[in-house]
């Protein structure tokens, strides 16, 4: 399992690197769901209307994408942004990133946990919910 993992982690460095130059899109019609990378971003919305009648990938230079001039920057954190059709979230690649590779390394954990080691693992998840409230307000 942390070979498929381990994998996806790799994959999706590409991804984020291809990033800065390549808007890829991918689109499932049957609910109007679309994902896009751009700028070291994921960019996930429900469209209106997507246009095609099948799924699929669509790819192309990040300089000439309309997208592009809509979403300014490289967001470091979660954002919502209201496009001129939709509300859009803007997602962080490191975020699916971090998450892959920790998965990806858990067999390779001895798992024996101490008081000490339970307060800081509990502090550290009490600093990740007060800043993801922080970033939503």
């Amino acid at each position: 399992m942390s070979v498929v993992f381990g994998i996806l982690c790799v994959l999706l460095i590409a991804l984020w690197v291809r990033s800065f130059w390549h808007l890829d899109m991918y689109f499932i019609p049957v609910v109007n769901f679309v994902a896009q990378s751009l700028r070291g971003c994921f960019v996930l919305y429900w469209a209106q209307e997507i246009g095609v009648n099948f799924g699929g990938h669509q790819s192309e230079p990040a300089s000439i994408a309309q997208l592009s001039h809509d979403i300014p920057g490289t967001y470091f954190w979660f954002r919502l942004t209201n496009l001129p059709t939709e509300t859009t979230l803007l997602m962080p690649m490191w975020l699916p990133l971090a998450v892959t590779a920790g998965i990806a390394t858990t067999p390779w954990l001895r798992w024996r946990f101490t008081l000490r080691t339970l307060l800081i693992a509990s502090t550290l998840i009490a600093v990740v919910l007060c800043l993801i409230v922080l970033a939503v307000r």
